[in-house]
Parts: structure tokens; C-alpha cells; sequence
């Protein structure tokens, strides 16, 4: 995986220079994913994994959330507290509405 990461990064390097060079950094992509897929590490465990099936959902809300507890508290401790705000906010859009769109279809 790492050979294939940093062949990646080479060749993003180099296809400034050498634009068909960018025509196989797609493939080297593939063949991380493809790689990826039966390794387990920390992002596969449940914590991740979660974030990554809100992270549309958190993406919509967090910039809203995060403004308006900042407004309200003013200080950094509001960013603690929006970004748990927009998280839950997210969980729970997720289980409600993204759910009952797509009973719907």
C-alpha cells in the first residue's frame, strides 16, 4: 500500500510537467482502493465507520451549526460544541429523513 501511496504522489509530482503521466494517476487510485479493501485498521472500526455514513449529511450542517454556536457562545469552546451539535444534528437527519426519502422511492 505504501509503495503505491507514494508512487501516487510522485506522479502527481511529476504530471504538472508530464501531462500523460496524469493519465494513470486514476488506475493508481483504483489499485489503492482495491488494496484497501481487505486491510484492517483504526478507519475500519466503529467510529469511523459512523462518521463516514453521516459525513453527506455532516457536510450540509456543519458550517450552520458551528455559526450559530459561535454567535452564541463567542469564544473556541463553540467549536467543541458545534461540531457535536452538527453531529448529532447530522445522526440524526440521517435516520429521519434520509431514511423516509428513500423509503419513498
Amino acid at each position: 500500500m505504501i509503495p503505491l501511496l507514494v508512487t501516487m504522489t510522485a506522479l502527481l509530482a511529476l504530471s504538472g510537467r508530464l501531462l500523460l503521466l496524469a493519465l494513470v494517476f486514476p488506475l493508481l487510485a483504483c489499485a489503492v482502493v482495491l488494496v484497501g479493501i481487505g486491510t484492517k485498521t483504526w478507519l475500519s472500526s466503529s467510529v469511523p465507520a459512523f462518521l463516514g455514513r453521516i459525513s453527506c449529511t455532516l457536510y450540509m450542517v456543519h458550517i450552520a451549526a458551528l455559526a450559530i454556536v459561535c454567535l452564541v457562545v463567542g469564544n473556541i469552546s463553540g467549536s467543541v460544541i458545534g461540531k457535536s451539535i452538527a453531529i448529532v444534528l447530522a445522526t440524526a437527519l440521517k435516520t429521519t429523513v434520509e431514511r423516509w426519502e428513500m423509503w419513498l422511492r
